[in-house]
């Protein structure tokens, strides 16, 4: 039966008990990288736009996925496309997901109403790109990088 040992690298006993109140979390004492757990700044991709546009540049560096969080003010169509490039500046194009030569997620979403989504296998760089294809309703976009 494994033993339980303390930061001390001492055995758990009465005289040496577990904390009670631990430290928080640390990547220098815990086994697990508690740094890549993190979730980046929010990002406003898009606030309350009529009309179409691109948002600057969004960094995801030292994350692997993006949250995207899409309102709608009221009934509309809208269509929202990640696209990505892997150097800062670079070529921004679509971003899609293919598993075993097969297309499983495309970089596009057509949404007619308010949704969040999840990304993953995100570039370092992405941009968000919104079309309103019909109705009156304002969109806005919300993007937050974190790893899985």
């Amino acid at each position: 039966m494994p033993i339980l040992h303390t930061e001390d690298g001492l055995p758990v006993t009465s005289s040496n008990p577990l904390p009670t109140n631990p430290a928080a979390l640390s990547s220098s004492t815990d086994g697990v990288d508690v740094d890549l757990m993190t979730k980046g700044t929010v990002t406003t991709a898009a606030n309350a736009i009529s009309s179409g546009t691109t948002s600057s540049e969004i960094s995801c560096v030292g994350y692997n996925s993006i949250l995207l969080q899409v309102i709608l003010s009221t009934t509309g169509q809208w269509d929202v496309t990640i696209t990505g490039s892997m150097t800062s500046g670079g070529t921004f194009t679509a971003w899609n997901v293919v598993d075993n030569g097969t297309l499983v997620a495309m970089s596009t979403l057509n949404l007619t109403a308010s949704a969040g989504y999840t990304f993953t296998g995100v570039p370092d760089y992405i941009k968000v790109v919104t079309n309103e294809d019909s109705g009156s309703a304002t969109c806005t976009v919300y993007v937050q990088p974190f790893n899985v």
